[in-house]
């Protein structure tokens, strides 16, 4: 063998030796890294898990507007409680308990046989002082003509979502666009339809909002009953639902680094769900409900830290 033949082997062998040990380093660096992640992923799910157990439980629906829909006491009234619940959702929650409570109340608590067996005319009349923030009488009427036309055709809002939806086709998110889309519709076609007032309750993923309130009505009637959620509908899966996202969560998932997002928008919503997949494949969201009161609790206790109450 030549010197120069001697020569080219050597430096053959030097580039596969750097060869293997740029491998074998990339390997360990991402065995490293993946250990690191995998232990921050079990942090996060121990920290879930502790605020799943502390407020998971009924005693905390005092803060939270289902504790109006559960005063409702048949399934077909409860899951039109809820949309409407649902979709006056926003400002200070005692508010919206407040309102809420009284909207079934002028219903005589059956929200389903009210929609669809009064006039406009009579809730016009019945409806007329009420108002919830950006939410108007009038548009709290055209709700209920909305509802009605849609029990009457379709049986149940669960049937009307389903008719939106070939799963074999459409991702979550489209069947949740098909169904604002679909509610709006119905109610273009009425006569007090007015604009943006009633359009504000049903936002849809394809503007980019997190549509908070129409992930957390689908929370409340997918998700089997556990003394917080209804469990009302049995055609969609809670697997397949996605992360209701308001300050609270998105503040409580920064700080968790759940996302690396700062608007509150549907791919925040995605983000955090896509997380909480890998904790809980079958039921991602059923840390919603505990990740919000977390939140909730911490600001109002230092709030009364603040006022010098504590």
């Amino acid at each position: 063998m030549s010197k120069k033949e001697e020569i080219f082997l050597d430096i053959k062998l030097f580039y596969k030796l750097k060869l293997y040990i740029n491998t074998l380093y990339i390997q360990y660096t991402y065995s490293y890294y993946q250990i690191i992640a995998n232990s921050i992923m079990k942090k996060i799910e121990r920290q879930l898990n502790e605020w799943f157990k502390q407020y998971h439980k009924s005693e905390f629906l005092t803060i939270d507007p289902l504790v109006s829909v559960r005063k409702i006491k048949s399934n077909p009234d409860r899951e039109v409680g809820a949309l409407i619940a649902s979709v006056i959702s926003y400002g200070r929650v005692e508010i919206i308990i407040k309102n809420c409570e009284q909207l079934f109340s002028l219903m005589n608590w059956k929200p389903a046989e009210f929609v669809t067996s009064t006039s406009i005319k009579k809730n016009e009349k019945m409806f007329s002082e009420f108002r919830h923030r950006f939410t108007s009488s009038e548009d709290i009427v055209l709700l209920m003509e909305v509802l009605g036309k849609i029990i009457r055709t379709s049986g149940s809002i669960e049937q009307f979502f389903i008719e939106g939806y070939d799963h074999r086709e459409m991702s979550f998110k489209d069947a949740i666009v098909s169904f604002c889309k679909r509610v709006k519709k119905i109610a273009r076609e009425n006569v007090l339809y007015s604009g943006r007032g009633f359009e504000y309750l049903f936002p849809s993923p394809e503007s980019g909002s997190a549509c908070k309130r129409i992930n957390m009505f689908l929370r409340w009637v997918v998700r089997d009953e556990d003394t917080i959620d209804l469990g009302l509908w049995k055609m969609i899966k809670p697997s397949q639902l996605i992360m209701p996202v308001d300050t609270h969560i998105a503040e409580q998932s920064k700080k968790l680094k759940l996302t690396k997002r700062n608007a509150a928008d549907w791919k925040m919503a995605e983000e955090i769900t896509n997380v909480f997949r890998k904790i809980d494949p079958d039921d991602p969201v059923r840390f919603d409900f505990s990740l919000c009161r977390a939140g909730m609790m911490g600001k109002r206790n230092e709030g009364r830290r603040m006022n010098g109450e504590w």
